[in-house]
């Protein structure tokens, strides 16, 4: 009975790590893609409304 208590009490607590775990990776992962999203599309709005050739200069400085 008590061992059964303890296992269970182990196997929660390894499940409830992973799930943090995963969902820190979550977070990270959907952050990162937000912050890349949000360069190419400012990099794409500059180029496309009349700073063609300063943001052309910029990326390559």
């Amino acid at each position: 009975m008590f061992q059964t208590r303890l296992l269970s009490r182990r196997k929660l607590n390894n499940t409830t790590v992973a799930l943090s775990f995963y969902l820190f990776l979550v977070t990270n992962f959907f952050l990162g893609t937000l912050l890349t999203f949000y360069i190419f599309f400012a990099t794409l709005k500059s180029v496309k409304f009349g700073g063609k050739e300063f943001m052309y200069k910029k990326s390559i400085a």
